[in-house]
């Protein structure tokens, strides 16, 4: 799976959260779930560990959108000036999505059923750049 340790309690007091796809190398989204890490467990999940094990992790049956402040291998999410739910560079009236900032991260409050949103984010030297995203 992935090279990343998951906790019971992460740095939010909370168990942690993956969006989990099993089938990466055809990109298919079948079977594809959030998965939650098991506060009754017998410990934090063990470095590579799959979201289906079930003596860690747990599938969740709803999720809370929202897009967190700091993403793995980008930088941390600043100012949001706007959050599409269809890419604004190739879409000429992107639809905008009801959001704001919250203790999580980016709250998005119409994304039920969206994958990918794209957040509209204030750049040095240009004006606005779009980066799409996981609710």
């Amino acid at each position: 799976m992935t090279r990343a340790s998951f906790y019971m309690a992460g740095p939010n007091g909370k168990p942690d959260e993956v969006f989990y796809v099993p089938n990466v190398a055809t990109h298919s989204l079948q079977d594809a779930a959030y998965y939650r890490v098991k506060e009754d467990a017998v410990g934090d999940p063990p470095m590579g560990t799959v979201p289906t094990d079930t003596d860690f992790w747990g599938k969740m049956d709803s999720v809370d959108t929202y897009v967190a402040f700091d993403q793995i291998c980008r930088r941390r999410i600043g100012e949001v000036l706007e959050v599409f739910a269809d890419n604004p560079a190739v879409v000429k009236q992107p639809r905008p999505l009801v959001h704001r900032p919250t203790e999580n991260g980016i709250q998005i409050y119409d994304a039920s059923g969206f994958l990918t949103v794209f957040v509209a984010l204030p750049y040095p030297g240009r004006a606005v750049y779009h980066v799409p995203l996981s609710p």
